[in-house]
């Protein structure tokens, strides 16, 4: 292959993920290693009710709820000892511009570079708020039915 075919391979797919990422309906982000973005795509921004010059000076700490940061941090931080395309699947919650909490499931997965050094997340971001809440009130009904057939027992 000659080197303007290469560019031109390179420059078609660079344009494709850019596409696919900035089309995606659900949110998508790109951190470094120390947690910041590097890129958002427009549904993580309508997500959490940042522009995404207010999240490319985040770190994925400033919006994640206080009780899920451990938690995620627990993952983060072995990422980078991972091997490479290395993925997880984590619910937890984040704090959107206005102090509401989103539940979310992430799927961060670790890029290398071709030598195998820690390069970029590239993270997926799926509201599961309306699936919580639904769950919550499930549980609740049952509760109420549980109780009522208690009641009837007796």
């Amino acid at each position: 292959m000659t080197e303007n075919k290469v560019e031109i391979s390179c420059s078609l797919w660079e344009k494709m993920f850019n596409q696919v990422f900035t089309s995606a309906q659900i949110g998508m982000a790109i951190l470094d290693k120390n947690g910041n973005f590097v890129k958002v795509n427009p549904a993580f921004c309508k997500l959490l009710g940042y522009t995404n010059y207010e999240l490319a000076n985040k770190n994925w700490k400033d919006i994640t709820h206080p009780e899920d940061i451990l938690k995620s941090a627990n993952y983060t931080d072995s990422y980078t000892d991972k091997p490479p395309e290395y993925t997880t699947v984590l619910e937890k919650r984040y704090i959107t511009s206005t102090g509401k909490t989103v539940f979310c499931q992430i799927t961060t997965t670790v890029i290398n570079t071709n030598e195998n050094e820690f390069f970029y997340f590239v993270t997926q971001i799926q509201n599961l708020t309306t699936v919580i809440e639904l769950r919550a009130e499930i549980e609740k009904i049952r509760d109420f039915v549980r109780r009522a057939l208690d009641r009837m027992a007796v």
